[in-house]
């Protein structure tokens, strides 16, 4: 039986099996490191700073963002898992490398945010974040509709972020 990178070379796509654990490894890394300077109780500094931040109103509690960041990064696994599915083409390499980038921000936006404590950072990274994801949407789109469809929820969610973001830093600046 051939091995996977040949399988690679040879149609251009990855073997399901191998396009699952980089797609679902992917995220849960991602996810992981996100947590390392995520505001919960295994880090009691960096709670306590985010829960004297001045925040509006319509931030949601704290579980809904464990609830909401659960079904994202599923979602985000699946359109990866597709995308690598699909033969190796320029398009499918720009969508693949947009997804790839969202996935690395998951993991770096809360070292920004929480790990430096810097409210500025945190709004700059929102929008880097959005702007990405907007692109990575249109990007797959081209190559595959359900997957655009189903990371539209990551991109409304980095938009819904952004005004966060932004509120959080102009009612709290560094």
């Amino acid at each position: 039986m051939p091995n996977s990178k040949a399988i690679v070379r040879a149609t251009g796509n990855v073997s399901p099996l191998l396009a699952l654990a980089i797609s679902g490894g992917a995220v849960l890394a991602s996810g992981l490191l996100a947590r390392r300077s995520a505001p919960e109780p295994q880090h009691p500094d960096i709670q306590r700073w985010y829960h004297h931040l001045d925040k509006p109103d319509f931030v949601p509690p704290d579980p809904v963002f464990g609830a909401v960041w659960g079904v994202l990064e599923s979602l985000l696994a699946y359109g990866g898992y597709r995308l690598l599915r699909h033969p190796a083409t320029p398009t499918r390499n720009r969508a693949l490398g947009l997804w790839g980038f969202n996935i690395a921000m998951i993991s770096v936006w809360p070292r920004l945010f929480f790990g430096e404590r810097s409210v500025r950072s945190g709004f700059l990274g929102s929008l880097l974040m959005l702007g990405s994801g907007i692109a990575y949407v249109a990007s797959a789109r081209r190559v595959d509709k359900v997957v655009a469809a189903t990371s539209l929820p990551f991109a409304a969610w980095l938009g819904f972020a952004s005004v966060v973001s932004e509120e959080v830093w102009r009612r709290n600046e560094d």
